[in-house]
């Protein structure tokens, strides 16, 4: 369903990876990835208790060094400063309540009083699509079909309730759990949009470097339940990753494999600095050459 126009939209002037894979199936063990290359057993941040080892070098820290204004915007408490993820930031912002839109409103509101004269790197992590499923009334409404029961999945006792239901009631909770899904998406789909006109009316988007990305996938009974972080299926670690850079790579989808621990070394290539030796990833930075080897592109 029409779920992303403005996400479709950015990806027609962007290069799309067809086939990016997460280095883990829940927010935490992914999000260190993605900030240290490292594949989740070294950086060690993977059960519910764990934090990001202190010692592991990130993306945020090694811009900061470089100059950089570092900032973070983020819903998910999975990845709060408790758990260590502040290393490296100068403005950690937890948003504690609200929807992509607030997001981008602050994400807004920092952008005008950043400091001018430096780079920045901008982390922005919004927690929708994410179950429970509680998207706004109005763009509810667009998904749901109007005969379709209304299973309150989203209180208490939430999917738990599943445990008992038989094969049919199942096929139809999946059904109505996948409209509150395309919802979700369908709402921070806008909030994404926001964010891109935010940057283009203060003349940052063809400056800037963005990056849209997943921390994980979804299942909808793909094999036998809901949600994730609960198995290594391709339903729970494929995940969207469109790269926008100012000069290279506008049109673009690629075939190749990447995965999260290459985002650091690709961004870091392309800034012109050195990637530390510990990183496990490795930078796909070629597959963004306009004129490089076209092999593995569609």
């Amino acid at each position: 369903r029409p779920v992303s126009p403005e996400l479709d939209k950015f990806a027609t002037d962007a290069t799309v990876f067809e086939n990016a894979v997460a280095n883990s199936s829940w927010t935490r063990a992914a999000m260190a990835s993605i900030f240290t290359g490292l594949w989740p057993l070294k950086h060690a941040a993977n059960g519910r208790k764990d934090i990001l080892d202190p010692e592991a070098t990130t993306l945020a820290e090694i811009l900061s060094d470089a100059g950089y204004q570092t900032a973070a915007k983020v819903r998910n408490w999975n990845v709060f400063p408790v758990f260590g993820f502040r290393q490296g930031f100068d403005d950690f912002q937890r948003v504690q309540d609200g929807k992509a839109d607030k997001v981008s409103r602050q994400v807004g509101e920092w952008l005008e009083t950043r400091e001018a004269e430096k780079p920045f790197f901008l982390w922005v992590h919004t927690v929708d699509p994410h179950e429970p499923y509680r998207p706004p009334a109005e763009t509810r409404d667009l998904f749901m079909a109007e005969d379709q029961e209304d299973w309150g999945l989203d209180k208490h006792p939430g999917f738990k309730r599943t445990a008992t239901m038989t094969g049919e009631e199942k096929r139809s909770v999946s059904q109505y759990l996948l409209s509150l899904y395309d919802a979700e998406i369908a709402f921070n789909d806008k909030g994404f949009g926001d964010l891109i006109r935010i940057l283009d009316e203060q003349a940052l988007l063809e400056s800037t470097v963005v990056i849209f990305i997943s921390d994980h996938g979804e299942e909808f009974l793909d094999h036998g339940t809901w949600g994730h972080g609960r198995n290594l299926y391709a339903e729970q670690i494929n995940v969207p990753l469109i790269v926008r850079c100012p000069d290279r790579g506008r049109g673009r989808r690629v075939d190749e494999l990447v995965q999260q621990i290459d985002l650091l070394p690709t961004l870091l290539e392309y800034l012109g600095l050195p990637v530390p030796d510990q990183v496990e990833g490795d930078s796909f930075l070629p597959l963004l050459e306009d004129n490089g080897d076209t092999a593995g592109l569609a």
